[in-house]
C-alpha cells in the first residue's frame, strides 16, 4: 500500500520514509527514541500522520491486516 502525504518538509518525508520502512512498531518507538528531544516530537507527528493517511486509504478490513500483519509481533 503506499500512503502519501502532502506538505512533509524534506526532514519529515526522510523521517516517514525511515519509519515506513521499519517492519516492527518496537523498531519504530526505538529509533524515535535515539533522536534529540526536539526530533523526537517531530518524529511523533510524523507517526501519527502516517497512521491517519493510512486510515484514510484503508477500503477493507482484509486490506488493513495484510498491512497491519507485520507489526504484531
Amino acid at each position: 500500500m503506499k500512503v502519501q502525504i502532502e506538505g512533509f518538509t524534506a526532514k519529515q518525508r526522510a523521517l516517514a520514509d525511515i519509519m515506513w520502512a521499519m517492519d516492527s512498531k518496537d523498531k519504530v518507538h526505538n529509533f524515535i527514541s535515539t533522536l534529540v528531544p526536539r526530533d523526537q516530537r517531530e518524529a511523533e507527528v510524523v507517526l501519527e500522520m502516517i497512521i491517519l493517511a493510512f486510515t484514510d486509504e484503508i477500503v477493507s478490513v482484509d486490506e488493513a491486516n495484510k498491512v497491519l500483519d507485520k507489526f504484531r509481533k
